[in-house]
């Protein structure tokens, strides 16, 4: 009830005001990413890096207190992407919430591609495209060239407000991972059924049937 309060808040709490929680937002982006490995045929047990994968939203906090992404190394290894299996992966989601603003780092490694998108065009790109360099060098060592890698801004749709950033940032990966323009999955126009199709996808435990992709 509470995690939903905070994507259905007018139908929860009788409110406009719904800011997405870790959780909702760590469910969504699993059942995403579990339904592309799906259609693309991916088994872990063949030890191959997978085609796209979403870390936790808490990998920023980690990172951030430990001031290294190599605190994070131990997640990457249990996700088959360390080191140089890291470029076998089409993409690599990371979902951040920092100074309660949620947005999205993305790193397409077979296109040598780095996308940060912020649904309020505010803050932090240069710092987390900074920090998503750092990992790629910890990950791949010399296999890391700096000249190699693009970086992309300021595709998401703007949101209208100061509460949707959670919903913006479940749905420009959505956009991402179908490889879509993120203002052709969401606009503010359309956050109202945005989020209850979230919902929905969460409550059917997968983005299946009328919900697939």
């Amino acid at each position: 009830m509470h995690d939903f309060g905070t994507l259905l808040a007018r139908d929860f709490l009788g409110s406009d005001i719904g800011w997405l929680n870790d959780e909702i937002i760590n469910a969504y982006l699993k059942l995403l990413v579990q339904r592309e490995q799906e259609k693309r045929g991916y088994n872990k047990a063949s030890k191959a890096a997978p085609p796209v994968h979403a870390f936790p939203s808490q990998w920023h906090e980690t990172v951030k207190n430990a001031n290294s992404c190599k605190a994070i190394s131990r997640w990457t290894k249990r996700a088959l992407l360390g080191g140089p299996q890291l470029l076998g992966a089409s993409l690599v989601l990371f979902p951040i919430c920092d100074g309660s603003h949620w947005t999205l780092l993305a790193i397409f490694p077979q296109e040598r591609k780095i996308e940060y998108l912020d649904s309020l065009y505010t803050y932090g790109e240069d710092r987390f495209i900074c920090w998503a360099r750092d990992w790629l060098k910890v990950e791949l060592g010399e296999l890391y060239v700096e000249d190699e890698w693009d970086e992309v801004v300021k595709r998401s749709a703007k949101q209208d407000n100061g509460s949707d950033c959670g919903a913006f940032t479940s749905l420009n990966a959505l956009a991402l991972i179908r490889g879509m323009e993120p203002g052709e999955v969401v606009t503010h126009t359309n956050m109202k059924d945005a989020r209850r199709q979230i919902a929905a996808t969460l409550l059917q435990g997968g983005a299946h049937g009328e919900f697939d992709f």
